[in-house]
């Protein structure tokens, strides 16, 4: 028997950020990077926060997050003592948040929390996954933490935060998300179910992914990537992932090349292994 679960919650649509407002007298712990503060991007999401609440914004995570940026937001985050979470950016502060919540209730300096995350790019899904990413610099490796403690409670998939996004981000992130659907169609925990969303990925990412690299500004096309991604990631969420994110998690702790990028280069090599090609 298998059981099937999606227990993130799933706010989308236009203006889907007014819905922020709902959260009253809490003391409000955010997650970001450097840049989402210095292009006042941050100010998009803080204000639709009551004035009630109590905010406190870490914005010291890198890319590839690690150990030692987890350990500086527990520790920022036990100071503060919050009773909402919320992580705003990629694939990097989003895993550093889920890491900070694990350990830091590990560890015993934080409650339970209401974990709530907002993608600022298209690609990772990390939004709807129990998945989070770590890395020892000191050794060139990056480890894995999967676990339903970290699974986000809500997520809010606002496609207008991804318009600004780079051509070279928007490919690289786009190219995560077809990965990420192809080897969860492939892989040998797939069911109907999982098979279903990966089927509509890569038609939303064969029809809208050209379309955002050649123009940001194009609403409809950035919606509906913002979708795929997320749907990829309820599909890897059930079934795992396979050998291409794991040389390309490898490969890119000592190489420093962006994740979504090493996963193109190796994807068609990976097909071709995986099918036997070449074999007698």
């Amino acid at each position: 028997m298998e059981t099937i679960t999606f227990p993130t919650k799933l706010h989308i649509g236009e203006h889907v950020l007014q819905g922020l407002n709902r959260y009253q007298n809490q003391r409000i712990f955010i997650v970001t990077d450097p840049f989402m503060v210095q292009s006042n991007k941050i100010e998009t999401i803080t204000m639709h926060l009551q004035e009630q609440n109590e905010l406190k914004i870490f914005s010291n995570v890198i890319p590839d997050p690690p150990i030692e940026n987890v350990i500086s937001g527990i520790e920022s985050m036990a100071s503060f003592a919050p009773t909402l979470l919320i992580a705003v950016g990629g694939g990097s502060p989003i895993d550093a948040a889920k890491a900070m919540k694990f350990f830091g209730k590990q560890l015993g300096k934080i409650e339970d929390l209401t974990f709530i995350v907002i993608p600022t790019t298209s690609g990772t899904g990390s939004e709807v996954t129990n998945f989070s990413v770590i890395t020892n610099q000191d050794k060139g490796v990056k480890y894995p933490l999967v676990t339903a403690e970290i699974q986000p409670d809500e997520t809010y998939l606002a496609f207008e935060l991804v318009i600004s996004a780079p051509r070279n981000i928007t490919a690289d992130t786009g190219m995560d998300v077809l990965t990420h659907a192809l080897e969860a169609y492939v892989s040998t925990k797939a069911n109907d179910f999982s098979d279903a969303l990966c089927e509509k990925v890569v038609v939303l990412v064969f029809d809208y992914v050209v379309r955002c690299y050649q123009d940001g500004s194009d609403l409809e096309a950035r919606e509906k990537m913002h979708y795929a991604s997320c749907m990829a990631g309820m599909a890897f969420n059930l079934t795992s992932l396979g050998l291409n994110h794991g040389i390309a998690h490898a490969a890119g702790a000592k190489l420093h090349v962006a994740h979504g990028r090493l996963n193109a280069i190796l994807l068609s090599e990976v097909i071709q292994y995986n099918a036997g090609y070449g074999k007698s």
